[in-house]
């Protein structure tokens, strides 16, 4: 790209957020955490262009319990509770 080109102006028209479970194959260990299941947390956002033409994307990622607050006081289901908060804050 050369050095006057310019950013395409877009606007997001739907943003919507869902869960889906999943299994793992393998255990998988991080700090003082196992998992073999759990749920993904999947984001689809729609935007359309200046001239009309819309696209969509997604992402996805797993809500795992003790992802951002370690405590061992809260619980998984508050854990969980927490990254949906954020995800919803996002």
């Amino acid at each position: 790209m050369g050095s006057n080109s310019v950013a395409p102006r877009v606007r997001v028209v739907a943003v919507d957020c869902f869960e889906s479970p999943y299994r793992l194959r393998l255990p998988f260990r991080f700090g003082a955490v196992t998992i073999t299941e759990g749920r993904q947390a999947v984001v689809r956002v729609r935007v359309r262009f200046e001239d009309g033409r819309e696209a969509q994307g997604y992402a996805a990622d797993a809500l795992a319990a003790k992802w951002f607050d370690k405590s061992p006081e809260l619980s998984d289901a508050q854990n969980l509770d927490q990254l949906r908060a954020a995800l919803a804050n996002a």
